[in-house]
Formats: C-alpha cells, structure tokens, sequence
C-alpha cells in the first residue's frame, strides 16, 4: 500500500514525466518538418519517450517504486548511452541534463539509487572519453587533445558535489517526509484508538443506564408486588372460603368464584412483576436441562397450536442448578412470544448443547463470561425485529403488539428470571428473518436431585400442633391463623418479633412451628428464628415472603428455597408447606449442626 508521501509524490513524477514527454515530442515534430535528421538524437529521444511511458504506467498501476524506478533508470541509461556513443566533445550539452535523474533518485528513491546512479554516469563518461581518445573505436576531429581530461574532470566534480548536496539536504527532506508520514500515521493509530475507547466507553454507558433502568423498574415493580400479595393473600382467601360456604350454583357463589380468578390472575401478574425485578423465592434443584425440555414438549405444542410445526433438539447439554417450574415459565414465554411473531404459523426450534466459553465476551458486548455452560437455543422464523427493537426486548412493559393485546412482561420476565438462576440470555434477529434467543446457564457437576415428593405425615402435622404465627400485617395475619386453625392445629398469633418472643414465653406447652413474616419492622423473620431456636430448640421454621430482598437473600434463603411460602398463598399450599416443614429438622438442630434455619 503506497503511503501518504508516495502518493504525493506520484502526482509530481507524472507531472514531470508527461512534461518531458511533451517537451521531446515536440522536438522530434520540429526536426521532422525542418528536415533535421540526426538518427542518434531520434532514437535517443525514442527511448526516452519509452521510458517516460513505461513509469506513467507503471504509478497509475499503483507500483509506485516500480515507476519510479523505471524513469530514474530509463533516463540515466539513455542519457548515459547517448553521451557514450557520441563522446564528451560532441555531448557536452547534454552533460547538463544529468542533473535531471541524478536528482530524480536522490528525491524518489533514496540514497541508495541516488550513488548507484552517479557511479553509472561517471561510467559512461569515462566510456566517452575513451571514445574521445580512439580507445573504443571513435573517430572524429581532437581540437584540444587536453579539452576531454578537463571536461570529464570538471562535470565529474559538479555531479559529485550535487550528489552530496542531496544526499545532505535533499535526503534530509526526504527523510522529514517520511518522519512526518510516520507521525501521522501514529496520531491516525492514536485518533482510531480514541475513537473505539469512545465508542466502548458510550457502550458501556448505554448498558449501565439500561441497566439502571432495568433495576429501578425491578425495585418498583418488586414493591409494588410486595404490597399487592399481601392484599391478593387475603382476597384469594377470603375468596376461597366464600366459595367452600356458599350454597353450590347459587349466584353469590359464582360471584366469590370470579373474585378468586381474578384474584389468581392477579398473582400470576405480581410474579411476573417479581421475577423482572429479581426478587422472586426460587427452589433451585441440580436438574438435567434436557429432561425440562422434554417435559415441557406437550404444553408448548398446545400453546402453539397446530400451524406452528415444534422441533425439539437435545444435545445432552448437562446438568445446571435451577428452578424446574421458573425454566418451564421461561419456555412458555419464548413459545408465547414467538406465537405472536408468527400469525400464519411457522417453525419453532428448541435445542439443548453443552458449550464451552474461552473468551470474555467483546468490550462493551453482552455475553457469558469464559466457563461451561448448558445452551438453551430458542429460534423462530418469524417477523423478526429491527435493532431498535432488540434494544429493548428485554425492558418491563415494553411490547409491539396493539394496545390492550400484551402486558410488555413476557420476555422481562425471561431475562430476569435467567439473571437471577446465575445466566445469560442473548438475542439475535433482523426484519423478516425470525429471531433466536441464546440462554446460557452454568453447568455443574453434583448429581441430579431426585423430584421432591410430597412429605410423609408426622406427628407434628396432626391435631393439636401449636404454630407461632408472626405477621405484621393484621389481616393477613388474621387469615392465616383462620387457615392453620381449619387444619386443626392450635394458634399462636403475634404482629412483629417482640411481641412474638413474649408470646413464646408466656406459652407454657412446646411450640411445633413458627411461621414468620420475612421482612418486618425492627427485627426480621430469620433473626426471629434464630432466637426462638436459642431457647427452644425443637421449633421447626416456616417464612412467608410477599418478595425477596436483600435481607432474605443474606440469609441463604433465595439459594435454598427450603422453607419458604411466596404470597399469596392459597389454604391448600400452607398445609402444604406446614406438613412439610413439620417433617423437617428443629431450628435448633439446623443450627447446632452449622446450617440457618431455613
């Protein structure tokens, strides 16, 4: 690639160049119509014109050197060739022009050509004098026997002095030339660098306010749900019971049996709105990704119906540590997405494959850091997105579909549920091309945990078991004892934690569980636990978290999910969840053995 300095000094040469073609042209026209004939001249300034030629094709060729080459050469050769066969008393004129490439490759082509060119013009005007002097055959009238020895001396001197004036100061020149070309390819170098750390860096801004954003949005959503089940705790409730009661068929019932379906799409609506902002409680479990593919096969073929042709591909991705129900949610979100991307139907494909990563992903790009992974490789052939749209797929409420036809959770929901099960999840899709969507989940090496079964009945989980009810929201309170006393376990109520330590020790008979409230003023659920289970240590522990912030996730909760009852909660799941905690080890043994109570 020929530099900024080549390049201009290929302009010059062709200027030159053209220049002497005109010029020896023009002279071979004027002898020509005068009728001068010299054959020597004629094919000397043939040659010349050839050379001349040759270098002009040579440089709009882009071989600049080549070029340059060419004419430096082509004129020291013929104007050599020419004062050779002609001798220095007949040449004497021309002795001036060699001047002319003598410079021309001190200029061009550096110091170098610029010596090897005078050693060949003092040759061939050694080769004239010897000419001059009958040595080489030449014939022709000697006026000054002396005139020769004096004219080679003196031109030798005068081109040998100019060779050291440019190998001086021409060279210098040449050489500040190409300092100068150096320096701005290195501030060219410099301005790129500049201009991708600018470019990373509003990258890496843009991410860091989307993520911002994604937190803020997830903090409101997350409140907003945290005060919304603890309403939705005690309308599905009440609900539920007013159902049981109500005489079969009558209007009143129907009634209470729209309340409790809206009441239950209501908390579909709030987990959702927990699982963008990261604060659901997961039960994570070592699971194999390609059996909850498998699994999930019949309820996603129903979710796409019969126009959308389903493909399942398992590729023994391995083993990761998840929520089995929250990666069934994020399937039916991609096939519910991926439904609507596809209204005349389509093909949705599912695959499974072990991956490995051995480099972080690019500055400023999203992607899983170097590790082993279980891929799960969602891909539609839909109507794709634009890149505005991939940059937002992933915001809470954001939705192309028209008004009233989509909440803007759906794919939210995957992302944050992927985020917090410890992956990655990446988009890929142009207009008209479909779309897939990559989730990268870390792989590990313990053996899969069996199923969880429904827990065994104990004698704790029989009439007559005494439970510590700790809430600080009285309603709420209120209909859980009614559900734990329907269940014929005696009840125990408190509304925060001192009060729930006074109660404790003003019950003479044992305790059998406590059911707390996670988040509490003053002191939270585990503290609460944990100093009930200092002074009685056969107290099993049940929480009840409306959601799951930072308190509940320093307590290993979020990790485990043992023990632990999400709002709102149906009569159903509490005895559930009673009768399993009761089948659970005391607090107190938990915690001598080096475990939380959980």
């Amino acid at each position: 690639m020929a530099t900024e300095l080549e390049r201009r000094q290929a302009v010059s040469l062709q200027v030159f160049a053209l220049f002497g073609l005109t010029c020896t042209a023009g002279l071979e026209c004027w002898r020509a119509v005068w009728g001068v004939h010299v054959l020597a001249a004629t094919i000397s300034n043939t040659l010349t014109m050839l050379a001349l030629l040759a270098g002009v094709w040579a440089i709009r060729a882009g071989r600049f050197r080549l070029g340059a080459w060419i004419i430096a050469s082509g004129s020291t050769l013929v104007l050599g060739a020419a004062i050779g066969a002609s001798g220095l008393v007949y040449a004497r004129d021309a002795l001036k022009n060699l001047a002319i490439p003598l410079a021309l490759a001190a200029l061009v082509l550096g110091r170098r050509a610029l010596w090897t060119a005078l050693a060949a013009m003092l040759a061939f005007m050694a080769l004239a004098l010897g000419r001059d002097h009958h040595l080489l055959g030449g014939a022709g009238p000697r006026p000054n026997p002396s005139s020769e020895e004096v004219m080679f001396a003196v031109s030798a001197i005068v081109l040998v002095l100019l060779a050291i004036v440019l190998d001086r100061f021409g060279l210098t020149v040449l050489d500040a030339f190409a300092d100068s070309e150096s320096r701005r390819r290195q501030l060219e170098a410099a301005t790129a660098e500049r201009d991708r750390a600018a470019l990373e860096q509003e990258q890496l801004r843009g991410q860091l306010l989307q993520a911002q954003k994604l937190e803020s949005v997830g903090r409101l959503a997350g409140g907003i749900a945290h005060d919304f089940n603890n309403l939705l705790t005690v309308i599905n409730a009440c609900s539920d019971s007013l159902v049981a009661e109500l005489p079969e068929g009558s209007a009143l019932q129907g009634d209470a049996a729209e309340i409790r379906d809206a009441g239950a799409r209501a908390a579909a609506l709030t987990q959702q709105l927990l699982a963008l902002s990261r604060q659901q409680v997961l039960e994570p479990r070592v699971l194999q990704l390609d059996g909850v593919v498998a699994d999930a096969r019949r309820l996603l073929q129903r979710v796409l119906g019969e126009d959308v042709e389903l493909v399942i591909s398992l590729g023994d991705a391995g083993r990761v540590r998840a929520d089995p129900n929250q990666l069934h949610q994020v399937l039916m979100n991609l096939a519910v997405n991926a439904r609507a991307a596809m209204p005349s139907g389509g093909r949705l494909v599912i695959e499974t494959s072990p991956v490995e990563i051995d480099r972080p992903p690019a500055a400023g790009a999203a992607g899983p850091r170097p590790g082993r992974y279980a891929r799960l490789r969602v891909t539609d052939t839909g109507t794709g997105m634009d890149a505005a749209t991939r940059q937002r797929i992933f915001e809470p409420f954001f939705t192309t579909k028209p008004h009233g036809l989509g909440t803007g959770l759906g794919l939210s929901t995957v992302h944050g549920i992927v985020d917090q099960s410890g992956g990655c999840i990446a988009v890929v899709s142009e207009v008209g091309a479909g779309a897939t969507f990559d989730i990268h989940l870390p792989r590990v090496e313990d053996a899969a945990d069996p199923a969880p079964r429904a827990p065994a009945s104990s004698p704790g989980s029989s009439r007559g078991g005494t439970i510590l009810v700790v809430e600080d929201q009285a309603e709420v309170r209120r209909v859980t004892s009614r559900m734990l006393r329907a269940e014929g376990y005696q009840v125990l109520e408190a509304g925060g934690a001192e009060a729930a330590l006074a109660a404790a020790a003003a019950h003479a008979g044992a305790i059998d569980l406590l059911v707390s409230d996670v988040v509490m003023p003053g002191t939270s659920g585990p503290a609460l636990a944990e100093r009930l289970a200092a002074v009685r240590p056969a107290l099993r522990v049940l929480f009840v978290s409306g959601y799951a912030p930072e308190v509940v996730a320093h307590h290993g909760l979020l990790e485990s999910g043992r023990g632990v009852l999400q709002k709102p909660f149906t009569a159903a799941a509490l005895a559930e969840k009673v009768r399993a905690a009761l089948a659970d080890a005391p607090a107190g043994e938990e915690r001598a053995g080096g475990r939380r109570a959980s």
